[in-house]
């Protein structure tokens, strides 16, 4: 898988758990927003994977991170003050460490 991929993949799910934990659906952007900023990098006429990669090698010689997304490429700005730091992974309580879990799916017994 390319590197800008995997890390592009990875900032995604990154967000999407922050919906869960914030409880907001709408803090990821949309997918043509994602597309906009492929759109706006790759040149046109790019119609299968070999032209694509041949490319992207070249052009990532010049910059590596090209294609890569940044955080606040991907976040709402409505929703730009969501952050990790709001939603911890554990919880120190009474000498014991508790596992936290974020899930938000209205109606589900799992969305407490």
């Amino acid at each position: 898988m390319r590197r800008f991929f995997a890390h592009n993949r990875r900032l995604v799910r990154e967000i999407e758990q922050l919906e869960h934990k914030s409880r907001r659906p709408d803090v990821l952007v949309d997918d043509e927003l994602i597309y906009a900023f492929y759109d706006s990098i790759v040149p046109s006429g790019m119609h299968n994977g070999a032209d694509f990669d041949r490319w992207r090698r070249d052009a990532e010689g010049q910059n590596p991170s090209l294609l890569f997304l940044r955080r606040e490429d991907l976040m709402r700005h409505e929703a730009a003050g969501i952050t990790t730091a709001q939603f911890p992974h554990h919880l120190e309580m009474a000498g014991r460490s508790l596992t936290l879990e974020y899930h938000h799916e209205p109606g589900s017994p799992r969305d407490v």
